[in-house]
Order: C-alpha cells, then sequence, then structure tokens
C-alpha cells in the first residue's frame, strides 16, 4: 500500500519503501491490538495519581518519536553515503524494531519484581510476542539480528540500559551502540514531548532544539517555527498553516511536529522569498476550498453569489452553476393551489406555453404545488442552448434592482405591447392569448403576487427568441461575459486574506507589523458591530454569508426579535463563514469537533489512518473516503482535522455522539475536543474532552475521559443500553445523581429483564464500583447481614433486613431518640421477624444495626437522613448486593455438602461425581461447583 506523505516526507526509496512496510506490519499489528494501550497519561498506583502526562496510545508515541529519528538517520546515512550500502536496509530494520520494543512493558503489560525492572522482564518476553506483532513481516531474518534489537530497546531508557549488555550487539558496534542508540534517544525525548506544557508553538520549539542537542556530533540539525497567533477565524487560520506548509515544503522544509497554531519544520528560519510567497500562495489559492456551487442561493425571486469577493467568477465557475443548479432557475412563486385561484387552468397555461414553443421542460402537479424541471436528457444542441441562455437571463432578472440595464431590460419585457411569436391556444377554454398583455393578463388574475411569475413566463419568451433570431453562441458568451462583469469585483487596496495575514500570521526573522499602520482600536457602535466578533461589521449578514446562526432572527438588542433589521458581520468572518459553508454541510452548527491523534502532532495523519483501516477487519472504507467503524457511527478525515455539527440539547443524542467518539478512540486511536464554534481550541491531557459539558455528563464524569478509562465508560454505556434503549434519558439522569440508581432500575425491571442485566450489572459492579469509597459501606452491611439470613427469591426477601432498619432508623431519629436507643430497636424488630427461624446470634445483629447507624447514617449520610428517592438507590443496591453473597453462601454450604458426601463414600471429587449429588435445577453449574469445593480446601 502507497502512503502519499510518507513519499513526501523521505527522500530516498529505500526509506520509503521500509517505512511503508513497517506500516503494513508491524504497526498494522500494533493498531489492530494495541490502539488504547497507554503509553502516555494517567497513572494512578493505590489511589494516588503518579503521573499525569497527555494521553497518548503506544502505536502514537512510538511514531512521534520514530518518523522524525528517521528523518535524522536517512540525512545522516546520505552525508556517510551509507544510503547505498547493501547492510543499510538491515541496519535501519534493526533500529526501528529497537526503538518500536523500547517501551515494552508497557506494550506487554509487565511487572517489576524486585531484581529485575518491568522493562527487562519485557523484552525477555518479546521472543513469545514478536510474531503476532509482524515482526517476522518485517524482518524475516529477526531471529539472527534480534540481540541488536533487544540492545537498542533496553539502552534508550537510562534506567535500563546496564541491562541492554545482556545482549550482544553483532553488528557493528559504532552504528548500533554509537548511532542507533543516540538516534533513540532522540526518539524517545521527541515522543516524550507530550509530558511537557503544549501550551505555545514555542514552548514546543524549545523543547525540540533541547532534544536536538543530543545529536550534535552525529547530525546537526537547524530547526524553526511558523505560526497563526489566536484568533476566532478557525478555518482561515487552519487554510494559512497548510499553505506555508506546501510552500516550505517545496524548500525541502518538512514538519516534524505541529499544534493547531502552528508547525515545527526542519532547517532554517522562513526566508523573506518564502514568507512573500505563503502570503501570495494564501491570497490566491482559496478557490481549493470554496465550493462556488454550494455558495450560491437560487429560488424563485433571488439568485445571490456568495463566494464572490473570496474566488475569482470565472466562465467556468458560471457555467457550471447554470449546468449544475440549472432547475433551481425554474422555481415558481406562488405555485401552490392555496395561492393560485385558478389553479387548474393556470397549471394548462404553463403546460399549454410549454408545447406551443416547444420547450426542454417538463411540468408537474406535486400535491397541489406546480413545480417544472428541464427533461432529464435533452434532445439536441439548440434544448441545451435553450437551457444556458434561459439561465443566464434569469440571473440577470433576479439581480435587475443592481443592474441599471437589466432593470431597464425587465421594464421593457413587462410593458411591452407587441405580439407573442406563437399564441397561446388554451386547450380547456379555447380562449387565445397572442399579445404580450394578454399573457400577463392571464396570470395577473389568478395571482395576487407576479413579481417573481413575470420573470419567469417572459423568460420563456424572451429566450424562445434569442435562439430563433440570435447568433447564440455569440450571444451566450456575451451574456456570460455580461454577467461576470457586474459581480467580479475590482481589485481594491488589501485582500481580506492579506488582512488576516498580516494580522496574524508570525515566524522567527519575520515580524509583521504592517496591520499596525491602519489599525484602529475603536470599538463600534452596537448596531455596527460584526455579531460574532464584536470588530467593525461591514458585510451584511444574509443567507450567502451566513454560518451557523441564522441570517434572520438576531438583533444585537435581543436575540428575540423578529423581522428585525439585518445584522452585519466584519469582513474577514464572512471569508470564515464562506469556508465553513463550502467544507461543511451542517449549516446550523452549535459545535465544533476538533479529531486528532496527540497533542503535538505528526505530519502523517493521513497514512496513520491508511494503516489503520488496512489492519482492522471491523472498519470498512467508503467510496467517499469516509470510514465506517459501526453500523451508526463514521468518520471522514479532512485536511483540517475538525468537523462542524448540529447536537440537539437532549440526553439521549449527547450520550450517542460521546459513545461514537470513545468508539473512535477504541478503534482509530483519535482524541477529539468538542467546543463551542465560537470557543477556541484548548491543548488537552484527555483522550476525550467536552468543554462546557451538559450538567448531566460533567456529574458522570464523561465530559472529560482519559484513555485508561474508555474501557470502563463504554462498558457503562453498554450497561445503560442494555437498560432499554427507550429509557435512556430517564434512566442516565438517575444514574447521574449516584450510582446507586443502577440497583433501583434494576429491581424497576420485569423479572424476565432483570436476568438478562443481572450478569453484566454485577460484572460491572465487581470491576469498577466495588472498591469505590461510596460502595464500600453498603458492601460491609451486607457482609454482616448474610451472616444472619440469606435471602436471593423475591424482592421481598432481599430488602427486608434493610428497610427495616432504615425504617427504624428514619422514625427513631425524628423523634429525637439516642444512637443506643435507636441500635437497640433496629435488633430487636430484626430479631422478632427471625424468631420463628433458627436461633438468632444477637452479637452478629447488633453489629449490623451498630454499622447502620455509624458507618451508613453518621459516616455516610452525615447523620442527615436523605430524601426518600435517594434511600431507595442504597436500599437497592444492598439488596443486589445482598442476593449476589446469599447464593455464595448457598453453593458454598452445597459444595461443602456436595463434598462431604464425597468423602464419606470414598469417591473421587470429579465434575462426573458431583453433578450425581447435585439436584437437576444444578447440575449445569458442576464444574462451578467443583472450583468452589476446590477453594474451600
Amino acid at each position: 500500500m502507497k502512503y502519499q506523505l510518507i513519499e513526501n516526507y523521505f527522500e530516498t526509496p529505500l526509506f520509503q519503501s521500509v517505512v511503508q512496510e513497517y506500516f503494513d506490519t508491524v504497526l498494522g499489528k500494533l493498531m489492530a491490538n494495541h490502539t488504547t494501550t497507554v503509553a502516555k497519561g494517567l497513572y494512578i498506583v493505590d489511589g494516588q495519581k503518579r503521573a499525569d502526562y497527555y494521553d497518548m496510545p503506544y502505536h502514537v508515541h512510538i511514531l512521534t518519536g520514530l518518523i522524525p529519528a528517521l528523518f535524522v538517520y536517512e540525512q545522516y546515512m546520505l552525508k556517510q553515503g551509507y544510503a547505498e550500502d547493501p547492510d543499510a536496509e538491515l541496519y535501519l530494520r534493526v533500529f526501528m524494531l529497537g526503538f518500536t520494543f523500547h517501551d515494552a512493558n508497557k506494550l506487554l503489560h509487565a511487572i517489576q519484581t524486585i531484581d529485575r525492572s518491568d522493562l527487562e522482564i519485557a523484552v525477555s518476553q518479546l521472543d513469545e510476542h514478536v510474531a503476532e506483532l509482524g515482526v517476522y513481516e518485517f524482518m524475516p531474518e529477526y531471529d539472527q539480528y534480534k540481540s541488536n534489537v533487544y540492545y537498542l530497546a533496553l539502552s534508550v531508557e537510562d534506567g535500563s540500559w546496564v541491562a541492554s549488555e545482556d545482549y550482544p550487539v553483532t553488528l557493528n558496534r559504532d552504528e548500533v551502540a554509537g548511532v542507533q542508540r543516540h538516534l533513540c534517544h532522540l526518539a524517545d525525548g521527541l515522543a516524550s514531548i507530550q509530558n511537557e506544557n503544549l501550551e505555545s508553538i514555542e514552548r514546543l520549539y524549545e523543547s525540540v532544539k533541547g532534544k536536538l542537542k543530543g545529536i550534535t556530533g552525529t547530525m546537526p540539525m537547524e530547526v524553526s517555527y511558523v505560526k497563526v497567533r489566536h484568533n476566532p477565524y478557525t478555518l482561515l487560520s487552519q487554510n494559512l498553516l497548510n499553505v506555508a506548509r506546501k510552500v516550505l515544503l517545496k524548500s525541502g522544509k518538512k514538519v516534524i511536529l505541529a499544534l493547531r497554531e502552528g508547525f515545527i519544520f526542519w532547517g532554517g528560519p522562513v526566508t523573506e522569498q518564502e514568507h512573500d510567497l505563503i502570503a501570495q500562495e494564501y491570497q490566491s489559492g482559496s478557490a481549493e476550498d470554496i465550493k462556488c456551487v454550494d455558495l450560491t442561493n437560487i429560488d424563485a425571486q433571488k439568485c445571490k453569489f456568495g463566494f464572490v469577493g473570496s474566488t475569482p467568477f470565472t466562465v467556468e465557475v458560471l457555467e457550471e452553476i447554470i449546468t449544475s443548479m440549472k432547475s433551481r432557475f425554474l422555481a415558481l412563486s406562488p405555485n401552490t393551489n392555496a395561492k393560485i385561484s385558478d389553479y387548474d387552468g393556470f397549471f394548462t397555461f404553463t403546460k399549454q406555453v410549454i408545447d406551443t414553443y416547444n420547450l426542454p421542460i417538463e411540468s408537474k402537479d406535486d400535491n397541489g404545488r406546480l413545480v417544472l424541471s428541464y427533461l432529464d436528457s435533452f434532445n439536441d444542441s439548440q434544448d441545451e442552448e435553450f437551457m444556458a441562455i434561459y439561465n443566464l437571463h434569469k440571473v440577470q432578472w433576479l439581480n435587475a434592482k443592481e443592474n441599471t440595464t437589466w432593470q431597464q431590460d425587465l421594464k421593457r419585457w413587462q410593458e411591452s405591447d407587441e405580439n407573442l411569436p406563437m399564441p397561446v391556444v388554451l386547450k380547456d377554454t379555447g380562449e387565445e392569448l397572442n399579445t404580450i398583455p394578454q399573457f400577463l393578463g392571464y396570470i395577473n388574475e389568478r395571482v395576487s403576487s407576479t413579481s417573481a411569475l413575470y420573470k419567469t413566463y417572459l423568460n420563456f419568451i424572451k429566450t424562445w427568441k434569442a435562439t430563433m433570431e440570435e447568433d447564440v453562441e455569440e450571444y451566450i458568451a456575451q451574456l456570460k461575459e455580461n454577467i461576470i462583469a457586474h459581480f467580479e469585483p475590482e481589485e481594491v487596496g488589501d485582500s481580506v486574506k492579506q488582512q488576516l495575514f498580516e494580522r496574524y500570521f508570525e515566524c522567527p526573522g519575520n515580524v509583521n507589523l504592517k496591520f499596525l499602520e491602519t489599525y484602529n482600536p475603536e470599538v463600534p457602535v452596537k448596531r455596527e458591530m460584526c455579531a460574532f466578533t464584536g470588530s467593525a461589521g461591514t458585510v451584511p449578514y444574509k443567507a450567502e454569508v451566513a454560518f451557523a446562526m441564522k441570517a434572520r432572527g438576531f438583533s444585537n438588542r435581543t436575540i428575540t426579535s423578529l423581522n428585525n433589521n439585518t445584522s452585519h458581520i466584519s469582513a474577514l468572518f464572512a471569508e470564515e463563514n464562506k469556508l465553513r459553508a463550502s467544507l461543511f454541510s451542517v449549516g446550523d452548527a452549535n459545535l465544533v469537533m476538533y479529531h486528532d491523534f496527540f497533542e503535538a502532532r505528526l505530519d502523517v495523519d493521513r497514512d496513520i489512518i491508511t494503516s489503520c483501516v488496512k489492519a482492522k477487519n471491523e472498519l470498512r472504507l467508503l467510496e467517499d473516503g469516509t470510514i465506517e467503524f459501526d453500523k451508526s457511527s463514521k468518520f471522514q478525515y479532512n485536511l483540517y482535522n475538525l468537523d462542524f455539527i448540529k447536537l440537539a440539547p437532549k440526553v439521549e443524542p449527547t450520550f450517542f455522539l460521546v459513545r461514537k467518539c470513545l468508539r473512535l478512540v477504541q478503534h482509530m486511536g483519535i482524541r477529539t475536543y468538542l467546543s463551542g464554534i465560537m470557543t477556541p481550541y484548548t491543548p488537552h491531557k484527555a483522550v476525550f474532552h467536552f468543554d462546557n459539558p451538559p450538567r448531566f455528563l460533567k456529574q458522570l464524569g464523561w465530559d472529560s475521559i482519559r484513555l485508561v478509562d474508555v474501557q470502563a465508560v463504554l462498558d457503562e454505556m453498554y450497561l445503560v443500553l442494555l437498560f432499554g434503549k427507550d429509557r435512556i434519558e430517564s434512566n442516565l439522569l438517575k444514574i447521574a445523581q449516584s450510582r446507586r440508581a443502577y440497583f433501583m432500575l434494576y429491581y424497576l425491571l420485569s423479572k424476565e429483564d432483570r436476568n438478562r442485566v443481572h450478569d453484566t450489572l454485577s460484572k460491572f459492579y465487581n470491576k469498577y464500583l466495588k472498591n469505590d469509597n461510596d460502595m464500600t459501606v453498603t458492601e460491609q452491611l451486607v457482609k454482616l447481614a448474610v451472616q444472619i439470613d440469606v435471602g436471593f427469591k423475591s424482592g421481598a426477601e432481599e430488602t427486608w433486613m434493610i428497610r427495616t432498619a432504615t425504617e427504624y432508623l428514619r422514625k427513631y431519629h425524628k423523634q429525637g431518640s439516642s444512637r443506643e436507643d435507636i441500635i437497640q430497636k433496629i435488633c430487636g424488630e430484626i430479631y422478632r421477624k427471625l424468631r420463628m427461624q433458627k436461633q438468632q446470634d444477637m452479637e452478629v445483629i447488633k453489629a449490623f444495626a451498630t454499622a447502620v447507624y455509624d458507618e451508613l447514617f453518621i459516616k455516610d449520610w452525615k447523620g442527615i437522613i436523605p430524601s426518600v428517592n435517594v434511600e431507595k438507590d442504597w436500599i437497592y443496591q444492598f439488596a443486589f448486593l445482598f442476593k449476589e453473597h446469599s447464593l455464595i453462601r448457598m453453593r458454598e454450604a452445597t459444595a461443602r455438602r456436595v463434598q462431604q458426601e464425597l468423602l464419606a463414600e470414598s469417591l473421587e471429587i470429579t465434575e462426573e461425581n458431583v453433578k450425581a449429588k447435585l439436584s437437576d435445577q444444578s447440575k449445569n453449574y458442576a464444574s462451578a461447583y467443583l472450583n468452589i469445593i476446590k477453594n474451600l480446601k
């Protein structure tokens, strides 16, 4: 598989081919099997935070250091003349594998011992795993040279370099232990920059420079950076950085690492010539991003070209519009039976006009609406010419108020007393329309609002005459020339994008202060203020420049005003909105979703995605480049690594959006940052972060999710879905208040649904909740309760003891009883209810009652009786755990009985013998009982 960015990054076929093989083998296996294996992130040991770095999965950590180090290695080989050496490929593969395994302890989850570090142990275990990591596909002779690989893996870290000597270097020691070891240190240093402050490109630049000092003796490398200072113009800024990338790439200056605000590249600072070229390319290069058709708004009453001023209005652009949007020029207003007094007659009239002049148009009645459209295929070139001329005429007449010549032409046709070229005979009445006044009069009698209809029906006549009487090709060319001359603005002063470049683009040695010459710090009055940025609003905020916020219904005075005067936005934000509308289909977006692999990201994002798609069977690449990783979840890469989305302010859509983002992490290792469309991007450590999230999301702790917690949250989401897809909102709001709500929700289910949910809820509790401080008190109470009684057959059996305790606690605390009195009353009531059963141990009952008062009421409830609904959560949690522990005790009792019977009969304790001693209902669990017996021993 070819990787375009890799080919642009490396100069030699050797490095291009070997790195591509690495992506298809080792990297592919890492992404397939270790997508969420943590290399950097949040580390908590025994409840204490040991480290808090930016989240980074293993494969991303490797690539962050490996790709730049390989660039240096390639330059070194070229300088030394090694690139053509027959052994160069062998050394290259050894180096890549050595660095790949330098954090093998995290890859294999090795545990440190007293005498050996976790990395030493992991390296000693690599032989068992290299096959599943695609190493033999990448390097068939791996076994012959693996000691060199293990030497490099151990020599990277200062704490394990001594142990590296246990693995002899069989290749040239100067190359492996000298050059390659230094390059591994460089790679690890760059990969670990994530540990540092990444809030500015300057800090990242200083960090990279510091890491490169370690290889000065091997290969001196110069680096520099460019940035776009913080501003509200998200896409314009990213567009500028993309242009800078392309310009600098032509000079051989390739990106090392990048932030949202800029990037660091190999080579010296931007030269004056490069600086001017970036400015020139940026100002003229928007045509590749601005989609003219998408920014053209045509209906029965208007034709607006929203791209004007952002990209040249050329003949090709005009031809594309009149062809691709051809039927929109036939829109009618009014066109419904509610607005036309004689709808059937008007429909017949329209059909007769089309037939009389043999127009390449069809009319139809769409549920009481008259709809016109061009034929799917034209009969000859005359039909094509008619369509072109008609649409060009319509452009002029729909914009007649802005052009005196077009206005006079429309007025002349509307006031003409000429005869029609051919009379229109109405079949239903036999009426014959011979003149233009008769023609327009027929329309006027049936429609109260005629302006738009006159432009449509008169245009039929005008266009037909033009096709009959004129040199058609010359006539069409003249129409196009007139339209473009009207709309294409003259070059006046600085372009809008030049203003952005001068204000915000920055690089060492080229601090542009030209914008200060015309800088006006005055704040405009409200009615002249940009609705988005607060700067001077010079562009009317109309549909052609609207995005996210509707063009009407907004006012600087009040957000609820309707039919207000048009607001304004700055020319720069108008340009930003045009770019947004061109690239993103969600015109009413309220959130922006940023995607990336890590904070300081490589310039090979697309290649990583390509490799991931190839490595994972569950990912499907659709024809348009969209990656489908779930039945209802898709991802599409774009150069901006962001997406504008519309999220309804409801619980369920938010739940599924977060789930989609976590599935994206799980499948592809891609991070997500969600924020408002006007909120600037902020560096973040979490693999998923929702800026200013809904309250329920924050209560759940799902607003910022670390890589180590992704699986836990997905497991919980699966549990939420299991409780009922039709109850997601109500259930989540309860769970957000307290995770104990799961147990109440469980007991509200039918018996059949409880059986379906039970095992998943039990596993979730034991894996994620059992050791939480909020849960331990209930666990203690249950352990005491099962010594008093057991119950697992009904809700009443499972809740009676805790209900009795809390009822008496509530009742007598309210009466002001003392601690001792309340405990005694709880003990007495429990004993009374059990007196008909076997003799009870009063000490255990007292211990339970005391724990209810001291641990539950005093410590957890802080001496305040909670509301009945909150109390129910505690009761149902107790009931669920009481059932679990009761079952365990009953199974242990059964296992002991079976064990004693088998031993009494001198029978071997096997699964068959155990099964023979169990009741029919329990025979299916014979192997489980056998395990219990073994544990009892």
